[in-house]
């Protein structure tokens, strides 16, 4: 990886080769299959980017010692297998006027 750059909360890192890697890096104090929390918009984002996006799984993390374990998952996280996506926010847009008291 030659360069990166911030790109909504993913870092995109470039191989050798010039092509992108976009790494989104998920934390917790936790083991390895401690539940985290990942947007519709990282799901959306690691789907049109396939093998080009990697998760970064970091777990057991201790905070005052700076280090921990972790393992990586390549391509859209929709459709693997060893993952479950569960929805659990809402958006709420107003259908209709609202009426005050």
């Amino acid at each position: 990886m030659l360069g990166s750059e911030s790109l909504r909360g993913c870092r995109c890192t470039f191989e050798l080769d010039g092509s992108s890697r976009f790494i989104e890096v998920k934390t917790t104090k936790g083991s390895a299959n401690t539940d985290f929390f990942i947007s519709a918009n990282e799901v959306e984002f690691a789907s049109r980017h396939g093998g080009a996006y990697y998760l970064y799984r970091l777990y057991d993390f201790d905070p005052a010692a700076g280090r921990g374990c972790f393992y990586v998952r390549r391509g859209a996280v929709s459709t693997d297998a060893s993952l479950e996506l569960q929805p659990v926010q809402f958006r709420v847009r107003i259908a209709a006027a609202v009426t005050t008291l």
